[in-house]
């Protein structure tokens, strides 16, 4: 959408200032988004026909084609040729994984899931000057900001699999279908896992909403017949499965010395630091989000880190 806004306003000023090239171009520009956006809402349309259709014959989902069709992301290219911000994120997610990161993350005194299903968000340069670079898509894989990035941690110390932002945006419209939440619900609510079993949680609001009748007929449709569980491990079975809805995976600077994880797990909001030690990233205990940003008597902006020093005092007491 902000594609479109730009493309429009420059069309209107280019059309003010007399330059009719760059009209053209800007309205050849808009012509293109526009297809693509009606697109878009065919496929999900349409993805969302077929699991409505499994639903109501309590029938398994294809769920390769239904994923396929709702991709955040459908063009991203091979790792190796990202950007250097989503190398380094991605060598962050990976640290993360490993065996002492699944301790930090999950807690040391929590039992420790089988497997884990990842929702990840945005990858960011906290410092970065948001300009795009090449002939990228702009928000996607520029030198600044990453959405929707499906690229797996290497070597995880359990089976992982990555729930598509475009996937599970269209399973929260399946679970709110009927409500006018329905098209807009992931910027109220979220999904999370509890044994096995898929759960529709709603974040912090001051006004809440009732869930739809049949909600808990769809989130068992979901756990039992969909087999969508099955599909994003790739075939693995496990009883005791985490979502991780990985908001953003940040990073500090160009330096690539210190990063984060701000995610939610079980409906509670975390803070996972990383810094680099030697030419690796390496994994420090977790804080509660509001007890990471909370410093100098106010709440600090999503741009904040804390200092090495504060991490070390922070895992001592661990």
């Amino acid at each position: 959408m902000e594609d479109l806004c730009r493309d429009m306003q420059l069309m209107m000023v280019a059309s003010h200032a007399d330059k009719p090239a760059v009209a053209t171009k800007a309205q050849t520009a808009l012509t293109a988004r526009t297809a693509k956006l009606a697109q878009l809402i065919r496929n999900d349309d349409q993805a969302l026909s077929m699991v409505d259709a499994a639903y109501a014959k309590t029938a398994s989902v294809d769920w390769k084609v239904v994923n396929n069709l709702v991709r955040f992301r459908p063009d991203q290219g091979p790792l190796e040729r990202r950007s250097q911000l989503v190398k380094e994120a991605h060598a962050a997610l990976s640290a993360a994984f490993s065996k002492p990161g699944i301790e930090r993350l999950f807690g040391a005194q929590t039992d420790q899931p089988d497997a884990c299903i990842i929702c990840l968000g945005e990858v960011r340069n906290c410092q970065g000057s948001y300009e795009y670079s090449g002939d990228c898509e702009p928000g996607f894989d520029d030198s600044n900001s990453s959405l929707g990035l499906i690229n797996p941690p290497l070597q995880p110390a359990l089976p992982i699999g990555m729930l598509d932002v475009g996937l599970e945006r269209l399973l929260l419209r399946f679970l709110l279908c009927g409500t006018a939440e329905a098209a807009t619900g992931y910027e109220r609510f979220s999904l999370t896992l509890s044994g096995n079993a898929w759960r529709l949680i709603e974040r912090q609001s001051f006004v809440r909403i009732p869930p739809p009748a049949d909600s808990e007929a769809r989130l068992a449709f979901l756990t039992k017949e969909s087999g969508v569980l099955t599909y994003l491990l790739g075939g693995v079975s496990a009883t005791r499965v985490a979502l991780l809805d990985i908001q953003a995976v940040a990073i500090k600077d160009g330096l690539w010395q210190m990063a984060r994880l701000d995610y939610r797990l079980a409906g509670h909001d975390w803070v996972l630091p990383i810094a680099r030690v030697d030419d690796h990233w390496a994994t420090n205990q977790r804080w509660d989000h509001l007890a990471y940003r909370h410093k100098g008597g106010c709440i600090q902006n999503q741009d904040f880190f804390r200092s090495v020093d504060e991490l070390r005092e922070h895992n001592a007491q661990y």
